[in-house]
């Protein structure tokens, strides 16, 4: 999160396998150099998703996109102290 006057903001950031293949054009070359083709993507039914499995290019979209807003401010540098990563199919305890 960062922190707003004295106040935390959460911020989430989500993606889907198209934003990560618009991208990283060559994840198209990888998904269709996988075994069995799709179904070697994690997931299941129209939950499958590349976007299970890259978890470096993930991390880059929100850099990127992150790092375009930073640029802008007039503080310089970036805007969080500290970055939390969970994932949804991680349990937590």
């Amino acid at each position: 999160g960062n922190l707003e006057g004295n106040a935390w903001v959460l911020q989430v950031h989500t993606y889907d396998e198209a934003t990560m293949v618009e991208e990283f054009p060559k994840l198209h070359a990888a998904k269709a150099r996988l075994p069995r083709g799709h179904l070697d993507i994690p997931g299941s039914g129209k939950d499958r998703s590349m976007a299970w499995g890259f978890h470096s290019e993930a991390l880059a979209l929100w850099h990127l996109k992150h790092n375009a807003i930073d640029s802008h401010s007039s503080q310089g540098g970036s805007r969080y102290r500290y970055v939390w990563v969970i994932e949804e199919d991680v349990g937590v305890t």
